[in-house]
């Protein structure tokens, strides 16, 4: 690697003080035995300071006043691996440390060095060292052997000092963020998530059993219009007497009329033979009585127009009871996102307000907060949208079923009024 050469110390930066020591450290990797090499060399006019390898052997060397003193590691560095090495002077003492650990020591004669501090190699550009290094300090103090344990524990790859804490390590489990978010959520916010619940609940029992109603209509519609196409002459051959359940039918709580038999009366649910019932009870109630000496059988235009309105005005009853609760559903789709939206705007402010009190402003402590205010937005959004189909696919079906009225009075009328002209 290149040798780095540091400038020359000031006399009053001298970096080995003698009453003071010194520290040389760093992180080394070698691929192969070095031939005598230094990691760090501090040498002025025949005085040194070396912290080398030669072979696998990390080694500490100082040549000063008390001449030469060497401290070599007994056993080997694996090379392709990170050690930490070190030397301390200090205490009259030279020490040599690999990964934390004193590998050796001797005593010394304090001797103050200022010269130039070469790192991978020595002045001049020999005794090269070819590594890597990372992490290197120097110190113009005598570090401790507890000191150099944490530097050599707490940074490298198999560190012990320093481990993931609880915040960290809670990131690679599985966390169910509908859990958290609900747990955020405020008692404001349970509030408007509750009454979003109670409609949501409410309008999912109008569109079922108003779907279960629509289809029995229907398809009593279906089979009344078949068999009064089949009529040849009287149209009123297919009314008859009713029963008090059959009458009311179409005035039960929608939670009820969706169920019933119609094994007596298969026209039980359909809204056209409550018209044609309608329309042939006014006919009768013209046809057949007495005028002066005579006996009336046939109907006047004043008459037919009767009809014709009390048909009308039987055909709008019917349509407001296919059309009842719907406006529970319009109100699902209207108030349900205003109220998410309400009570989210309230777990913003609520969230804010505690960040303004404690203080404490950081990802953390707003995401909660801001998360379960979503939520009541959310509820809200889940009874609106449901309702929303549900409303436009019953509001199609009695759109239909009103047609069907509507085309039948006038097939009626223009049947009755030619069958008694």
């Amino acid at each position: 690697m290149p040798v780095l050469h540091l400038p020359p110390s000031q006399p009053d930066r001298t970096l080995l003080v003698a009453s003071q020591g010194a520290t040389l450290c760093a992180w080394v990797r070698i691929a192969a035995a070095q031939q005598d090499a230094y990691v760090f060399a501090l040498q002025d006019n025949g005085k040194e300071l070396i912290l080398g390898i030669n072979g696998l052997h990390a080694y500490a060397r100082m040549v000063g006043t008390g001449g030469k003193v060497d401290v070599q590691q007994v056993g080997n560095l694996e090379t392709d691996k990170w050690h930490h090495v070190a030397l301390t002077v200090g205490a009259d003492k030279l020490s040599l440390y690999v990964d934390g650990d004193l590998a050796g020591s001797a005593p010394v004669q304090p001797t103050e060095i200022a010269g130039t501090l070469t790192i991978g190699g020595g002045a001049g550009n020999f005794h090269g060292l070819v590594a890597e290094l990372d992490e290197i300090q120097t110190s113009n103090i005598a570090r401790g052997g507890d000191w150099l344990r944490v530097a050599a524990r707490s940074q490298g790859s198999d560190a012990t000092v320093v481990v993931y804490g609880n915040d960290t390590q809670r990131e690679t489990e599985k966390v169910s963020y509908i859990k958290v978010t609900l747990q955020n959520v405020t008692a404001d916010g349970w509030v408007v998530i509750i009454v979003l619940a109670m409609m949501f609940v409410i309008a999912l029992m109008i569109i079922v059993n108003k779907a279960v109603y629509l289809t029995r209509v229907q398809r009593g519609n279906t089979l009344f219009l078949t068999e009064f196409a089949k009529l040849r002459g009287d149209p009123t051959a297919l009314d008859r007497p009713e029963s008090a359940d059959d009458a009311d039918a179409l005035d039960m709580s929608p939670f009820v009329r969706a169920t019933g038999d119609e094994k007596d009366n298969p026209f039980r649910m359909s809204t056209i033979y409550r018209l044609y019932h309608t329309g042939v009870q006014e006919m009768r109630g013209r046809v057949g009585v007495a005028a002066g000496a005579s006996v009336v059988k046939t109907l006047s235009p004043q008459a037919i127009d009767a009809m014709r309105a009390a048909l009308d005005a039987s055909q709008v009853r019917l349509t407001q009871k296919l059309s009842a609760q719907m406006v529970l559903l319009t109100i699902a789709i209207a108030g349900g996102p205003f109220l998410g939206l309400l009570g989210t705007v309230v777990g913003v402010m609520i969230t804010f307000a505690a960040i303004a009190a404690s203080g404490d402003v950081n990802v953390n402590s707003i995401a909660p907060g801001i998360a379960a205010a979503l939520a009541a937005t959310v509820a809200g959004l889940a009874v609106a949208i449901p309702a929303l189909f549900g409303y436009n696919w019953l509001n199609t079906q009695i759109k239909n079923i009103a047609a069907d009225m509507r085309v039948f009075v006038d097939e009626l009328v223009s049947r009755i009024a030619e069958h008694y002209s």
